[in-house]
């Protein structure tokens, strides 16, 4: 398998033991690339290595810019020094999950969101709630009693986790006014500016709700 045709040396990756009875994840990152085999940096938890058996199987997850990547891969070789590598022997074949710039979630989630300032970037606003109703790699959907006008810059905030809390940055490109929501706004907004470790984040979030969505038959 020609693994350098779909991912390159530094893409992040998150790590899952499939023999452990804890399901924890683990951020790595690809140290180097070979035919059927990936060099892994040792995954840090909490200031030390994480340690995995010889030929212990991992689920690997590698979120790309047009897919979420998932196989299963044996430790083949630990290699200890400065910097500690894990070489990994992939023995299933690749499994492209979901195309980020299709695939939507439907989702209900509470969000905070202000106004910024197209041209300072200062806030103009303080934050207003809203409930975010669906979410992609792209853009959201959601309803708020705060009107806002088409393009405008907003800052859109809200948790994934107890860990992670998204701020992104979008500009309102729909606008509707909801009877049947309460009276409330219904927006939609593109993402723009967006860092690639919060794009990694976004995406993954989005993989594993859908596949709980998947597991429960409701997607």
């Amino acid at each position: 398998m020609d693994l350098k045709k779909y991912f390159k040396i530094g893409d992040k990756i998150h790590v899952i033991s499939k023999e452990k009875n804890t399901k924890k994840e683990y951020v790595s990152q690809i140290a180097n690339i070979y035919d059927g085999f990936l060099d892994i940096f040792s995954p840090i938890y909490k200031g030390s290595l994480v340690y995995f058996r010889n030929d212990e199987l991992l689920k690997i997850i590698i979120s790309k810019e047009e897919a979420v990547y998932e196989f299963d891969a044996r430790v083949f070789k630990k290699m200890f020094g400065k910097i500690s590598i894990i070489r990994l022997k992939v023995v299933s074949e690749l499994k492209k999950t979901q195309r980020r710039g299709y695939y939507r979630l439907k989702i209900t989630r509470t969000i905070r969101m202000k106004k910024i300032d197209n041209n300072e970037k200062d806030d103009m606003d303080n934050y207003h709630e809203g409930i975010l109703s669906d979410i992609s790699g792209g853009g959201a959907l959601f309803f708020s009693k705060f009107e806002m006008d088409l393009n405008d810059l907003i800052e859109l905030e809200f948790e994934i986790d107890k860990d992670n809390t998204l701020v992104l940055e979008g500009i309102i490109n729909r606008k509707l006014f909801n009877i049947e929501k309460s009276f409330l706004f219904e927006y939609g907004i593109a993402f723009r500016n967006m860092k690639r470790n919060d794009r990694d984040i976004l995406i993954k979030f989005i993989f594993d709700e859908q596949r709980k969505l998947l597991k429960r038959g409701l997607s």
